[in-house]
């Protein structure tokens, strides 16, 4: 994986991380709702913030605090909420799969996650956008979406990321901070 970054949810500035050609003099800060932000002055470009990984803060804002996953299963779980929206197939919209450019390492995960969708407990397996299903008659969910066989549902995530330039920026002011299009790289 590259070089990915957001932007801020106020200014809607791009978060440019360190080995761009005008990359930021200042600090960035990542907003929790239930704690101060963290600080990270010199951005990388790996999705961490003051030794915090951001997939990992995304997850543990958002599961209950008794979820029993260890640290990578909460990266899968916060990559998979920040980057993946949810298929369900049109004809039974209480039988969601998520399909997803991710890989999706176990059953711990895909429970983890499923509460995000709001159709209960996932009932099929997870799936590459482009992995057949042979449930599907060996159609990968990328054909089944296109073909209007399935619809794309986006993730309800009740805590997204947001990130400030200002120390003093609130969480619950803000919306989520969008992807950066240029990876805080590319100007």
């Amino acid at each position: 994986m590259g070089f990915y970054s957001w932007l801020t949810a106020d200014t809607h500035e791009p978060i440019n991380n360190r080995y761009s050609r005008t990359p930021h003099e200042r600090p960035v800060y990542l907003l929790r709702p239930d704690g101060p932000p963290i600080e990270e002055r010199a951005y990388e470009g790996y999705g961490v913030f003051g030794g915090h990984r951001a997939e990992i803060v995304l997850a543990t804002m958002n599961l209950p605090e008794d979820h029993g996953l260890g640290t990578t299963d909460l990266f899968f779980v916060g990559s998979l909420l920040s980057t993946t929206s949810g298929v369900y197939h049109t004809e039974h919209p209480g039988f969601p799969l998520v399909a997803s450019s991710l890989h999706v390492p176990n059953r711990a995960v895909a429970d983890a996650i499923a509460p995000f969708i709001g159709g209960g407990p996932i009932r099929t397996p997870f799936a590459r956008y482009d992995e057949p299903l042979e449930a599907f008659e060996g159609r990968p969910p990328n054909f089944l979406t296109r073909h209007a066989f399935w619809q794309r549902a986006p993730w309800t995530v009740p805590r997204p990321l947001k990130f400030s330039f200002d120390p003093a920026a609130r969480y619950g002011d803000l919306p989520a901070s969008p992807g950066d299009p240029n990876q805080g790289y590319f100007f």
